[in-house]
């Protein structure tokens, strides 16, 4: 459930204006009846969310070469958005499994674009056996909060369209497809 392409090379992006309906409310500190909680990340996730981009960018982005350095450089990269106000980090926690999943939302002025400050869905991640039960929602609705709190008015995020599970998720939670990012291997010499 991250930025993602699929085999055939196409990409969605998605985005939701971030208006609560009346009445509802959104909150995510425990998926429902559920023992998991979601909290702020703290620096003692680093190591178990650096070992999920494996199987992320394995598993969704094809000819990705995992690699000492990818992992070095994301970790830098999460230890830099710890201490960002900008950046919301997120994870949900089982009590009998640690962290099960994360959620890594930006925030980014946009000033040539109607919705001027606007919340990127960085990441979002599941592990496989915690799928189905809510908890990618309510990690979805963790850093909406976080972008609504920081004034952004509009959410984006990309997926892989051969990610229908992730796709259906966000659908369902409001997003729309806004453009299509598309590609094309070529062949030859330079």
């Amino acid at each position: 459930m991250t930025a993602q392409t699929s085999s055939m090379g196409l990409q969605i992006v998605l985005s939701r204006p971030l208006i609560t309906p009346s009445g509802h409310t959104e909150r995510a500190s425990r998926p429902a009846g559920s023992s998991i909680t979601v909290r702020r990340f703290a620096p003692g996730d680093i190591e178990r969310v650096v070992g999920f981009h494996r199987e992320i960018y394995g598993s969704n982005f094809p000819g990705f070469v995992w690699s000492e350095q990818f992992a070095s450089d994301f970790e830098q990269a999460l230890k830099t958005a710890l201490h960002s106000p900008s950046e919301g980090l997120f994870v949900a926690e089982s009590p009998s499994r640690g962290v099960v999943g994360f959620v890594w939302v930006g925030v980014s002025l946009r000033s040539h674009c109607r919705d001027r400050i606007v919340g990127v869905i960085k990441d979002l991640y599941v592990i496989p056996e915690h799928r189905g039960q809510g908890l990618g929602r309510s990690l979805l609705y963790e850093g909406e909060r976080f972008a609504r709190a920081h004034s952004a008015t509009r959410v984006v995020l990309e997926v892989t369209t051969a990610n229908t599970a992730a796709v259906a998720l966000y659908e369902s939670a409001g997003y729309h497809v806004e453009r299509h990012t598309m590609e094309k291997p070529i062949e030859g010499p330079a």
